[in-house]
Parts: C-alpha cells; structure tokens; sequence
C-alpha cells in the first residue's frame, strides 16, 4: 500500500493498475486501504490520499506515468466540497472518466450526491459501517466491468475476483451503459413525475388513449347505491369514473364500515386486478356515476398499443394508494388523538369514582353515627333514672348502715357494754373508709415501718394500715384496748366500697350528663380551680380497677397542688392511658403511675412548680417507631385482629382533652426499632412511658 509520489518512482511500475482510496479520516483510510489490498492481492497497488486536491494531484501523476486507475474509493464526507464533487470533477477529467467511482457514506440519503448520480459520477455507493462482503462485492463489479472494457488481459491477475459468470454480468452492465449513453435524454417529464397533473387531466388522457387504442369502448351509466365491484368476488377489469362519486365498503361480521370516500381515485379495480386477487372491499356509486368499463383483455391491447396507458395507470393507482394512505394516517392521528382523549377521561372517571366512593363511605360513616347519636340519646335517657336511683340508694345504704349500728347500740345489754364500744369503732371506720384518700406509696411504707417499730409486729402493722389506721398514737392505743383489727378492717372496707359506690354512681351520672350535654351540642362540665390531679388518677383506677386484677400496679405520688381544669375529661384521659397499659402489659405485666410536679426548666421540682406532670409506665412489647406518629391520628388503631374495646379515638381524644388544659401528651418506648418482634422468650418487653404534662394556674379552652 503506497501513497504515490513519496518515494516511488513511476517510471518503474509504468502499465502497473492502481487503486486510489480517499479519506480525510486517517483511522479509516488504513483500515479501507488495508481490506482492499487484501481484497485484491498482488495484482494491483492501492494509494491513498486525505484530500480531494491530494486525490487530484496523485491520480494525475499516476496517469501522466502511463498507469491505469480501474476503481477510485471515495469517502462522501470530504471537508471542501465533499466526495461527491470529487466524484463529478473526475467524471468531467478526460483522463480519469474511465475510472469506475465507489463513494463511501453513512447516509441514505441522496440530497447532496444526487447531481453526481444524475451525471452517473458515481458507480457504486459502499454504506459504512461496510463488511468484507459488501466491499468485495463493490471491488469486483467495477474492477471487472473497468477490464472489460478497458484491459481484458488483466483479467487473470485477479483469479479471487474474476469467474466466467462475473465477466458475463460485467459485459451485461456494460452494454446496457453504453445503450443508456446512446439513448438521447428526453426533456418533457414523465407523467409519473409531472407535477400539476391532476385526476381529470390523468382520466382525460387515459380516455384519449383508452378511445385511440380500443376504438372508443361503451360508457355506463349507474344511479346511487348501484354495486360496481362485489366484495370477495373475482375483478374481470376496471372502471374509469369519469362523472359522479363512489365510495368503498367493507362487510364484516362488525357490521358494514365505510373505508375510503372521496379518496378513491378516478380508477377501481385495479389494484385487485393487478394482483390477481377477489375484491377485498365493495365499490357502491354514491351519486349518479358515469363511468368508462375496460376488461383485462381491453386493457391488455390497450397497454400494449398505447405507450401512455401504463405509465397514466400507474400514476393513478400511485395517486389512489398515496391518497387512501394518507387518509389512513390521519385516521390513525385522529385514533391516537380519541384514545389519549379516552384515557384522560378513564383517568378523571376513576378518580370520580374514587371520590364517589370515599364520598359513599363517609355517608355511611355519617349515617352509622347518626343512628350511635339516636342510640345514645336514648340509651341516657334510659341510664338517666338508674343512675339517680343508685346514687339515692347508695346515700340510702349509708343512711341505713349508720341507723342500724344505732339501734344495735341501743339494744346492747348492760352485761355487755364492750359492744357498744366495738359498735362505735365499726362506724368510725365506716365513717373514716368514705372519707380516706389513696395513700402515696411513700406515705404508705412510712406509716407502716413506724407503726411496726412501735408494735413490733410488722404483720399487725400492715392488717392497721389495710384497716385505714396510720396514726401511731391510735394504732397503739387500739391494741392496748383490745380491738379487734379484722373486724376494723371490714368496717374501713365498707367505707371505702360504700365511697366507691357512690363515686361509681356519681360518675354514672356525670356521664350520663355529659352525653346528653354532647347530644345537645354543649357541655355541663364546669372548670374547676381546685382539681385533684391525684384524686382524679385514684378515681380512673378505681373505675378501672376489674382490669387490674391480674397485673401489678404500683403509685408513686408526690404533693402535688390543684390545678384548674375539668375533673371528668381528665379523668377520661387516665382511663384511657391505663387501659392502653393494661392491654400492652397485659397478665402478670407491671404498671407504675407517677404523679409529680416541674419546674419551668423541666426540672423535679416542688418549689416553684409550674406543671404536673403524669406518666403512666409499662413493661409491654414497646411501640414500633415506624408508627409512633401514627398513634394520635384519628380511626388510627393497634387493636385490629382481636376482640377489644376502642375505634382507634382513644389517643386522639386524650390529645384534645390535654391540649385544652394548655398541656401537652406523648408517648415513648425506650427502645423499639421497625420490625423488632419484642423481647424473647420469658422477658418482659421495653415497654411504653405515657406523659401528660398540665399547667397549674392556666385555665382550659372553653371549646
């Protein structure tokens, strides 16, 4: 592979043929270079060049030294001008005309080669990225065809290329480009390719000729709705529509669709004559239809005496496809139009019927609270009587208990006055249990220890403060005297459980009248200044105290002041935290109630203490954090799967509730990651911390 003139001397391989390969790409042009030597063996010498000027100056020494350029490889992206021009400029040159041109390109597309392919510049276009195959095909056809008529004696210097069939194609093509040269061009445009000529200016000379070849054939002449062309039926010729219009339909088992009107052209049946096939769609005249009737056999004679009937058929059945292929195109824009149409409509339909649906929900919903509503309504008046027949029957049982211990004092023999004295003490200790409070546990152990040491029995100590007695002075003074401390301990029993009886009643009735209040859209329930945040805990526990029983639950109180607030709610919000404790510990679990006060930095503090804080501690399976947030949300619940009271209201009530008294709520578990299964088997879990921090002087939201 040589690039001539740089140090090859021309007067030593003068009649020696040679390739030129032409590539301003240096990557390319080796490896094009490379193939084509390898391509072509020894019988030949391939010189490259990077430029058209460069390509020029080399074909034209080569030439001047008396060798032969057969085939010229040109890359069609040159800078300047491009390979094409390069192509034209050696098929202007005297000398390099002969040359059989190959032009190289990455593009189909014809806009800047085709002045060069109208010139025939170009033999033979190689698509890049080229194969061995594609090249060897290119290489042969030309260097064969170049020999042939050029250099036959060359011939056998290429045993790879040449074969007796190759030359035959080679003098094939050749005869036919000398014939194409000799042909003069004609200058008038094929009617193919003629530009204004419109559908009645095709019928008007197809007729002149149809008449000049046949002899003017018969014309018809049909009314609307009159059937030219059956469907699925053999086509014996065609109808040139000379007046009128027709229309093409298809009968399927969907019914009968119109296909094509206005766009059938002024010739059917050919396209199913053409192709020897039953008429695919029914051609029906849509007005009065003049038309010219040609069998095959007339149009057979006619084509092949009248030179301008096959191109004017061809051009009308051109015309007919390109036609029904754009009516086809718009129909499938408007399709495609219609469908993303429909799609936005599904899209705004399904979220109709979402919406629907939710909106069907909450009628529902409102319905089913409806009816709760009227349920409620009826179901206090009906509580509204018990409750104030327990409440009078409990002040009753007090009443009555305390007249009985008097006439049981007054009937007392004189031969036993102790009786009188066990009678007072059973109704001091009735009188003591309604009027005693929960001990803190504090107080409670101190009480006991004191009493213990003093008596020097912790048991006897305990059975005094189960009795209500935690004065050391009269613990003393009860057993000196002799009392009997079971019989004190069921009378401080009673007192408490007539207490509860009557809170138990009381409450009833404050609920009773706080929902009858709700149904009628206010509230009855008072602030007070002085609530009892420790007796308002004591009171949930108690109301609460037949879900206590299989737990341990343990207080742990300090004084703290009344706030201002209303008792009921919070007492409503205590029940609810102990529950959820309750079902998180659940059997043999742990609960602890603190109850104590803070400071305005958050501190423990009990002087200068603005707050009072409550937490309410499990030893459950903790809560999850991946729905910590979710816990106050309304209808938000942990409780599905299981029989269990709560909707899921619970949490977010206790948040409304706090946050009127101007406190805050929340809940914690110490450690507690997403998809934790809790603690193993045997163990108690991290547990839940409830806190409920309230302010001591401001008054609650009045909503």
């Amino acid at each position: 592979m040589t690039e001539f003139g740089h140090g090859l001397d021309p007067r030593g391989v003068r009649d020696r043929a040679f390739i030129l390969v032409v590539d301003h790409d240096s990557n390319r042009l080796r490896a094009l270079a490379a193939k084509v030597a390898e391509l072509l063996g020894s019988g030949i010498e391939v010189i490259t060049a990077d430029s058209d000027r460069r390509a020029l100056d080399l074909a034209g020494q080569a030439l001047d030294a008396g060798r032969s350029m057969p085939v010229a490889v040109i890359e069609r992206e040159l800078p300047g001008s491009g390979g094409a021009r390069l192509a034209l400029d050696m098929a202007g040159d005297a000398q390099l005309r002969p040359t059989h041109r190959i032009l190289v390109t990455a593009s189909t597309s014809l806009d800047s080669i085709a002045e060069a392919l109208d010139g025939r510049a170009i033999d033979g276009l190689l698509i890049r990225p080229w194969s061995t195959a594609g090249l060897r095909a290119q290489l042969q056809a030309r260097l064969v065809t170049f020999l042939v008529e050029h250099d036959r004696g060359r011939l056998a210097d290429f045993p790879r290329l040449v074969d007796d069939a190759v030359v035959a194609k080679a003098e094939q093509r050749l005869a036919q480009r000398r014939a194409a040269s000799a042909r003069i061009d004609e200058q008038e445009t094929h009617v193919l390719l003629e530009p204004q000529l419109d559908d009645h200016e095709v019928v008007r000379r197809l007729v002149d000729a149809l008449d000049r070849s046949l002899g003017h054939p018969p014309r018809l002449r049909v009314g609307p709705g009159t059937v030219l062309l059956q469907q699925d039926t053999s086509v014996g010729g065609i109808y040139v529509i000379l007046d009128g219009q027709v229309v093409l339909r298809r009968e399927s088992e969907a019914g009968v669709r119109i296909v094509h009107r206005g766009a059938t052209g002024p010739i059917v049946g050919l396209l199913a004559l053409a192709t020897q096939q039953r008429a695919f769609l029914e051609v029906r005249a849509a007005t009065e239809v003049r038309a010219l009737p040609v069998t095959l056999n007339q149009l057979s004679r006619a084509i092949a005496a009248e030179s301008d009937v096959g191109p004017l058929l061809t051009r009308t059945l051109i015309d007919a496809l390109a036609n029904r292929l754009r009516d086809a195109d718009e129909l499938q824009v408007r399709i495609d139009v219609l469908n993303s149409s429909l799609e936005a409509e599904r899209d705004q339909l399904t979220d109709a019927l979402d919406r629907l649906e939710k909106a069907q929900m909450q009628l529902i919903e409102q319905a089913r609270l409806a009816t709760l509503g009227e349920l409620a309504a009826g179901i206090a008046h009906e509580l509204n009587n018990p409750a104030a027949a327990l409440i009078r029957n409990a002040e009753h049982v007090v009443d009555t208990t305390n007249r009985l211990l008097t006439r049981l004092r007054r009937h007392a023999d004189d031969e036993r006055p102790g009786l009188n004295r066990v009678l007072d003490q059973l109704q001091d200790q009735l009188a003591t249990g309604r009027r005693s409070e929960p001990l803190a546990s504090a107080a409670r152990r101190r009480a006991r220890r004191e009493i213990g040491d003093r008596l020097g029995d912790p048991d006897l100590a305990r059975r005094l403060i189960d009795a209500g007695i935690t004065d050391v002075g009269r613990a003393a003074e009860l057993v000196a005297g002799g009392a009997d401390v079971e019989l004190l301990a069921v009378g401080h029993e009673l007192g408490v459980q007539l207490r509860n009886l009557e809170l138990a009643s009381s409450r009833i009735a404050d609920l009773v009248n706080s929902l009858r209040a709700y149904l009628r859209g206010e509230s009855d329930d008072a602030v007070r200044a002085d609530v009892d945040v420790v007796q308002t805990m004591a009171d949930a526990l108690r109301l609460v105290g037949h879900r206590l029983q299989d737990l341990t639950v343990e207080h742990d109180y300090s004084a703290v002041p009344a706030i201002q607030g209303r008792p009921g709610p919070l007492q409503q919000v205590w029940t609810n935290l102990i529950t959820n404790a309750v079902d998180a510990a659940g059997p043999g679990g742990r609960i602890v109630v603190r109850i104590d006060t803070l400071a305005d930095d958050g501190t423990v503090s009990e002087d200068g203490a603005t707050s009072v804080r409550v937490r309410v501690e499990d030893d459950g399976p903790g809560i999850d954090s991946s729905i910590r947030d979710e816990l106050f949300r309304p209808h938000f619940t942990t409780k599905h799967g299981r029989v269990s009271f709560g909707s899921g209201l619970g949490l977010g009530i206790c948040r409304r509730i706090v946050e009127q008294h101007g406190g805050t709520v929340d809940l914690d578990s110490p450690v507690r990651a997403t998809g934790d299964a809790g603690p193993p088997a045997g163990g108690r879990g991290p547990g839940t911390v409830a806190t409920v921090v309230l302010p001591i002087s401001s008054p609650p939201s009045p909503s």
